[in-house]
């Protein structure tokens, strides 16, 4: 392989680290959750449905550019963000506005073969983004609004598009609301261990409420996840073996927060796995800062 061919080849893997394959998930996730729901808990392929979820995937990847745009020296400040391609120099930052701009344009594409309502969702979406990353707004630095903007908005839009795919309305909202709630939980506990030193003056609802009474609210919005899941589940008799796997999941999610409020810190194991990966320079999510 030649020096040009090498050097093609670590851009394209730093624009797919950009794009965070592995968030990627969580939007394939909930707007898969709402094409089951919408389905009568089932998965339903159809021209449309698979529009819309690879149109939101494409967006989304175009949406987490935008937001290292506007992190570039946040990022570069903050341990665990130091590695991202663009915080390491891998990239430009025009470079990566550029590619971001074709991911959004394809994704909004994508959507309007799925109708007009995921389109509008798109560009809702990517308004959202902006107003969450860039200043004057950066909502991600602002209590509560971090939140409303990262958790209810942005994974309510994800839920909607896939709810859009089918006819059932049936007990949905409280589909959508474990969905949000869950959310909610999860960012929390992102944002906990993610305060750059350039920022600590101007920090978001995590960072303002600390480790343990982060985990009482984290807890109790899974606890609140976890009784619409129920409710769910029961009023529209969801299968036995979809209904154990949330279960074990809620049961993770909240022995997570049990021992993050006893000790102030995540479990070993856990600080374990995502130091290691700091050190193999994979994104993490705590400060490398020896456990």
């Amino acid at each position: 392989m030649s020096e040009g061919q090498r050097s093609f080849a670590r851009e394209a893997v730093a624009y797919f680290l950009t794009a965070r394959p592995i968030q990627l998930l969580k939007t394939i996730v909930a707007v898969g959750w709402g094409q089951y729901c919408a389905n009568a808990n089932h998965l339903v392929f159809t021209s449309g449905s698979l529009c819309a979820l690879s149109g939101m995937v494409v967006l989304w990847a175009g949406l987490y550019g935008l937001n290292d745009v506007a992190d570039e020296l946040a990022d570069k400040d903050t341990a665990h963000k130091r590695f991202r391609p663009l915080a390491r120099g891998e990239l430009r930052s025009r470079q990566l506005l550029t590619v971001s701009a074709l991911q959004l344009s394809a994704g909004l594409l994508l959507l309007a073969r799925a109708g007009v309502f995921g389109v509008i969702i798109g560009v809702g979406l990517i308004c959202n983004q902006w107003s969450y990353s860039f200043k004057p707004l950066r909502l991600k630095r602002r209590f509560l609004l971090d939140v409303t903007s990262a958790a209810v908005v942005s994974h309510g839009a994800r839920f909607a598009v896939g709810l859009a795919s089918g006819p059932v309305r049936r007990g949905v909202w409280l589909a959508g609301a474990a969905l949000i709630l869950w959310k909610v939980a999860a960012y929390l506990t992102y944002r906990l261990e993610d305060v750059p030193r350039a920022e600590v003056t101007h920090v978001g609802t995590a960072a303002r409420l600390g480790a343990r009474q982060t985990s009482v609210v984290s807890a109790a919005a899974i606890i609140g996840s976890y009784v619409c899941f129920i409710a769910y589940a029961y009023y529209t008799r969801l299968p036995g073996n979809v209904s154990l796997a949330f279960t074990v999941l809620y049961a993770a999610a909240l022995t997570l927060y049990l021992t993050l409020f006893r000790t102030g810190r995540y479990p070993k194991a856990l600080e374990v796995f995502v130091f290691s990966a700091a050190r193999r320079n994979l994104p993490s999510r705590i400060r490398d800062v020896a456990p």
